[in-house]
């Protein structure tokens, strides 16, 4: 189990587990005040990067962080800070050296692959914030644009049989709920016995996935939409009755569990329901992006 006091222990505990579900709402409200994502603009703009979606060095990213997370974070201001400076300065030199934004957030984020996750449903339509005047920092998958297009940017030509099950994003979207089990519920004192629980709940659930999905074949959409409420449906479970604790709220955890248990299942819902339009999603403008 994940235990953690002072400021640290709030800060990972009261607070970061909330940000999934700011995602359910729309990953924009989290995009577009993203701290890291401020400090990598200002680049000297230009061509994008590559029309060619990457996502794999993200996923790297946030696996490496994330046993980390789950020994030391919680646990050291010291260890927090630490990581923050590292990520703070690869945000601010990657702006600098590639196009605006480009360089961090649309490419080497560890967040983005829970942002595609959790926000490819979104509850609420919200502007695009500081990209409304888009500077193309990515030609193709841009989160900002249409999280459902992305996703299938970043899943390829797979997406239509089963082979997006071994891409880097579908394999994170498949294993994401067993790594959330581990998390919680498996051994995390050390870094080392974070990596052993982290990766064997990972390979667990990436094989059962893929086995459904080699057995069932379901269109990717709602695989991956399905996938997405099995991972928010445990966070929600696991992560939110340590929120109810860290603000000193004890009681509250079954209350917080429900709610979040229920924001859950209206955001798959409105997921099941917007894909039956074709994948059409809403942009501010009114118009309306296809994936194809």
């Amino acid at each position: 189990m994940i235990e953690g006091g002072g400021a640290a222990g709030f800060l990972w505990r009261g607070l970061v587990p909330l940000v999934p579900f700011a995602l359910l709402l729309n990953a924009r409200l989290w995009r577009n005040v993203c701290p890291l994502g401020r400090i990598s603009e200002g680049g000297p703009g230009g061509d994008p990067v590559s029309d060619r979606p990457r996502i794999g060095l993200a996923i790297l990213l946030f696996a490496a962080i994330l046993p980390v997370r789950a020994a030391w974070l919680a646990e050291s201001m010291v260890a927090t800070a630490g990581l923050l400076a590292i990520l703070v300065s690869g945000a601010f030199l990657l702006g600098r050296c590639r196009a605006r934004r480009s360089g961090f957030c649309t490419t080497v984020c560890p967040m983005l692959p829970v942002e595609l996750l959790y926000g490819q449903a979104p509850l609420i339509d919200v502007g695009r914030g500081a990209c409304d005047s888009c500077t193309l920092c990515t030609a193709r998958a841009c989160p900002q644009l249409s999280p459902s297009a992305a996703i299938a940017q970043h899943l390829g030509a797979g997406r239509h049989g089963t082979g997006w099950i071994r891409t880097p994003f579908g394999a994170f979207a498949a294993a994401f709920p067993g790594v959330i089990t581990a998390f919680f519920l498996g051994e995390t004192g050390s870094p080392v016995s974070a990596i052993l629980s982290l990766g064997v709940g990972a390979v667990v659930s990436w094989s059962v996935v893929a086995a459904i999905v080699v057995a069932l074949r379901p269109g990717w959409d709602r695989a991956i939409l399905a996938l997405g409420f099995g991972a928010i449906t445990l966070w929600a479970w696991f992560a939110l009755p340590g929120v109810a604790e860290a603000w000193g709220w004890g009681a509250g955890a079954p209350v917080l569990q429900l709610t979040g248990l229920a924001a859950s299942l209206t955001w798959f819902v409105q997921g099941v329901r917007r894909s039956r339009t074709g994948g059409a999603y809403p942009s501010p403008s009114g118009s309306r992006v296809r994936i194809t």
